[in-house]
This record gives structure tokens, sequence and C-alpha cells, in this order.
């Protein structure tokens, strides 16, 4: 794969949590259900045993794995997952964007905590009897703030 990414040593000056071991990261969180999957990783539900609190961790794994139906999955390019975390911390630093709490490095995966989004804006828009032009125009100021950020 080319030498292991570092994400732990790029970011050292920036306060965040980061677990010495998986099974620290166990230890301080219960996984739960798998919230989805992609080409390079899981995302799964976890709850800090402390707070209560629900966060998404996404699992990569950083090697080539060939599944029981002889599937290969081929490990992700380390520097997409230096981007992938460099950008998570740079969109969380605003309002209306997904937080990072922590991530954990190990040898052969990455694990990356993350807000949990719960609620998409389509299922709380359906589940409203009444949507007011201010609510609409609030929802898309705000959408348009962060997609701004982005660029």
């Amino acid at each position: 794969m080319g030498g292991c990414c570092s994400t732990q040593d790029m970011y050292k000056n920036v306060p965040d949590v980061w677990f010495e071991s998986l099974d620290q990261l166990r230890e301080e969180y219960e996984f739960g259900r798998i919230l989805g999957s992609g080409v390079y990783a899981d995302v799964f539900e976890v709850k800090n045993r402390k707070s209560g609190e629900n966060s998404a961790a996404k699992h990569f794994s950083k090697r080539t794995t060939i599944s029981e139906g002889n599937q290969i999955h081929f490990a992700p390019d380390h520097k997409a997952l230096l981007e992938e975390v460099a950008i998570l911390k740079l969109l969380g630093r605003r309002e209306n964007s997904k937080r990072m709490n922590g991530e954990l490095e190990t040898p052969h995966d990455l694990y990356v905590l993350c807000e949990l989004c719960d609620n998409d804006l389509m299922s709380h828009v359906s589940s409203l009897h009444h949507v007011t032009e201010e609510d609409a125009s609030g929802w898309a100021e705000g959408l348009l703030s962060a997609v701004a950020h982005c660029h």
C-alpha cells in the first residue's frame, strides 16, 4: 500500500480525542448496529458508555481483503484516508456540519468517530404537518452556507 498513513502526526496539535488502542475505543464506546457500508468503510452506531451520547464510527480497513464470496475489496489509498480526515476536521468547525469527535489508527484499520446525524432533512419535513416559508428559508440558508463553506 505504499506507507502507513499517519493522521495522528498530521493533527497532533489539534485538541481531539485520540485513542491509543482498539481496546480503549471499545472500553469507552459500545458498538451497535451497522448504519451503512461503502466501498472502503462501514459505519457503526456507537454509544459513549459514560455520557450515553450516540455517535457514528466509520471503520476503514487499510488492507485488501477477500470476502466469503471471493470478492476482492481493495484497500483505500492512504492519501485518500488523510484527505477524508482533513475534510471532516475542516467541515466540523462550523455550524450545520458533521463534527469529528476522535479517531483511532492501527496498522490495519482507521476508525473515525463523528457526530451521529440520525435524521435527514426530508424525514424531518415529512414528519411536519405544516412548513412555513420562514422554516424553509432557514433550512435553505443553512444548506447554502454549508455549501459555500465547502467551496
